[in-house]
C-alpha cells in the first residue's frame, strides 16, 4: 500500500476524565482525548489511537505507578474475572472524521501466589500496563479463560 506513517506519544492529562463515569465512556473519552490532541497539531493527517482499560468490581486499574500499587492490582484481579476494554479512535480534522470503535473481553486469572505477583513484576515491570499486566508475556500464564471478541 505503501503508507506512510509515524509514531507520535500523546501529551495529554490522563486525570482530567472522572473514573466515576461508566467504564466504556471512560475508555472512548480517553482513546478521544489522545488523538485530538496529536490532530490538533497534524489537522491533515489522519491519525488513530488507542488505549486500554481493565476493570474490576466496579473500579478501574489504569497503569501502576510502583510496586506496591502492582501488587495490589495483580491481588485483585488474582482468581476473579475482570473486564478488559480497548478503544481505537480514528480522527482527521480537515476530512471532519471522527470515528471509534471499542472491544470488551472478560479475562479470569488464575490464583496467584505473592512468588508468582513478585516475580512478575520484578522481571517484566508492568508499570506502562493498564491493571498491572500484558497478556503477550508472562502473565498470559495467569489466564485461566477468555471470553469476548
Amino acid at each position: 500500500m505503501g503508507l506512510k506513517f509515524k509514531i507520535i506519544d500523546a501529551q495529554i492529562d490522563e486525570s482530567i476524565i472522572p473514573q466515576n463515569i461508566d467504564h466504556y465512556e471512560y475508555s472512548i473519552r480517553l482513546a478521544k482525548l489522545k488523538v485530538t490532541d496529536i490532530s490538533k497539531k497534524n489537522p491533515n493527517y489522519t491519525v488513530i489511537g488507542a488505549d486500554t482499560i481493565v476493570s474490576i468490581n466496579n473500579k478501574i486499574l489504569n497503569k501502576p505507578k510502583n510496586c506496591e500499587e502492582a501488587k495490589e492490582m495483580l491481588n485483585l484481579l488474582s482468581n476473579n474475572i475482570h473486564q478488559v476494554i480497548t478503544v481505537v479512535s480514528f480522527k482527521n480534522q480537515s476530512l471532519d472524521i471522527n470515528e471509534n470503535f471499542h472491544d470488551v473481553s472478560f479475562v479470569s486469572f488464575y490464583k496467584l501466589s505473592d512468588n508468582e505477583i513478585n516475580y512478575y513484576i520484578n522481571n517484566y515491570k508492568p508499570f506502562d500496563k493498564a491493571g498491572s499486566y500484558g497478556i503477550q508475556d508472562y502473565a498470559g500464564l495467569f489466564v485461566k479463560n477468555i471470553k469476548g471478541s
